[in-house]
C-alpha cells in the first residue's frame, strides 16, 4: 500500500492510540512511537481521552534497589466505555468502507477506512 501524505484527523489519531493500548502497548513511549506522535500532542490526547472515560491511567511506584529514588511507571488501559467506542467506530468504518470501496474517486476515504477495518481493534 502506498503511503499517503494527508494529515490524519483527530478521530484517526484517537483510534490509533486506542488500538495500540488495546493491543498491549500501555506505556506512553510505546504509544508515542507506534502512533508517530511527539510527546506534547500525545499527552494532550491521552488527557482528553482519560477525561472522557475512554482510557485510564495507572501509576505504579517502583523502588530502585540501588538508590533511594522512587521511579513511577505510567500505564494506560482501555475502559469498557472505550472498548464500546472502538467497537462502534469499527462498525462505522466498515460501513463507510463498503460504500466508498466501489468508487475510485474516494480512494483517500477508502485508505482511512481500510486502516481501521483491517486492524485488530476488537476481539472477535
Amino acid at each position: 500500500m502506498e503511503a499517503s501524505n494527508r494529515r490524519r484527523d483527530k478521530i484517526e489519531v484517537v483510534l490509533a492510540i486506542m488500538e495500540i493500548i488495546h493491543s498491549g502497548g500501555s506505556k506512553p513511549t510505546q504509544i508515542m512511537y507506534h502512533c508517530n506522535l511527539s510527546w506534547r500532542p500525545l499527552s494532550s490526547y491521552l488527557e482528553k481521552m482519560e477525561k472522557l472515560g475512554l482510557v485510564t491511567l495507572t501509576v505504579i511506584e517502583h523502588h530502585l534497589p540501588q538508590s533511594r529514588k522512587h521511579h513511577f511507571k505510567r500505564r494506560y488501559s482501555i475502559t469498557p466505555k472505550g472498548l464500546g467506542f472502538l467497537q462502534s467506530c469499527r462498525v462505522i468504518y466498515n460501513s463507510v468502507y463498503e460504500i466508498y470501496a466501489k468508487e475510485p474517486q474516494h480512494k483517500e476515504n477508502v485508505d482511512a477506512c481500510q486502516m481501521v477495518r483491517t486492524s485488530e481493534l476488537v476481539d472477535a
